[in-house]
């Protein structure tokens, strides 16, 4: 039933195409006086293959550590030669100096349960 409804928005062709009859489809591209060479499908096939291997933990943890620079929290905080750098000191500037290395590097921050998860946004433009 689902499907019948879902053909009642296709045209003639694509109707033709869901059935399993070919013969009627006009592709919009004309694959025989292209440039794509079947190697360059199979290496994008590759490419974004790849793209889905799981990362390990390990190395997702290092990549992140190496974006994080050494910090000068008396200079973050203002502090004067006089005044002690304090535990507060350390965990503001610490949070306040993260979300800026977030944002800088298209990071996105959420903590759950406890638990701290970081997201890296990853932009692509589709064509």
């Amino acid at each position: 039933m689902a499907s019948e409804n879902v053909g009642d928005n296709l045209d003639l062709e694509s109707k033709d195409f869901v059935k399993g009859n070919t013969d009627t489809l006009n592709p919009a591209c004309d694959l025989e006086n292209s440039n794509i060479m079947p190697e360059d499908v199979k290496e994008e096939v590759d490419g974004l293959s790849q793209s889905f291997d799981p990362i390990p933990h390990e190395k997702v943890l290092k990549s992140l550590l190496d974006q994080i620079q050494r910090l000068d929290f008396r200079q973050i905080a203002k502090l004067e030669v006089k005044e002690s750098l304090q535990r507060k000191h350390l965990i503001v500037c610490t949070i306040d100096e993260l979300g800026k290395t977030a944002a800088s590097n298209n990071w996105r921050l959420c903590r759950n349960n406890n638990q701290t998860y970081v997201f890296k946004v990853m932009k692509k433009t589709w064509e």
